[in-house]
């Protein structure tokens, strides 16, 4: 019975409890990469961290042992203007972006770009572009 209760709890309970911060994970298509995103809103500035966590083929989060698969690579981060990307005048969020043209160039150069070099040299592969 014990075991039948730890796996009804949500490990990711309390992650988006606050208003202005929120976490998730995702896997990548192209490379089976997991990718632990956070971001939170200080001011004026929304920050943004991501990591690789592992491949869902050799995930180092749940590695019960120790082999040759290489620590995970250092989070990258960026930080966006909210006043910038945002008008807070409009309501609906989805029309409220503005320069969506350079929150996307931004995300790809301090974002999804080094996320794709950190997978490619942890898989061995040539890099380069692509979704992280």
């Amino acid at each position: 019975a014990a075991a039948a209760a730890a796996t009804d709890v949500d490990p990711m309970s309390g992650w988006n409890a606050w208003e202005d911060a929120y976490a998730f994970r995702y896997v990548s298509d192209a490379t089976g990469d997991q990718v632990l995103v956070k971001a939170m809103v200080v001011g004026d500035a929304l920050l943004v961290n991501a990591t690789v966590l592992g491949s869902i083929n050799n995930n180092i989060i749940n590695a019960s042992s120790a082999s040759a698969t290489p620590p995970p690579p250092p989070p990258v981060s960026a930080e966006f203007s909210v006043s910038a990307h945002v008008d807070g005048a409009v309501d609906d969020l989805a029309a409220s972006l503005v320069r969506l043209d350079d929150t996307l160039r931004q995300a790809q150069r301090d974002i999804f770009e080094p996320l794709a070099a950190m997978s490619a040299s942890r898989s061995g592969g040539g890099g380069g572009g692509g979704d992280a």
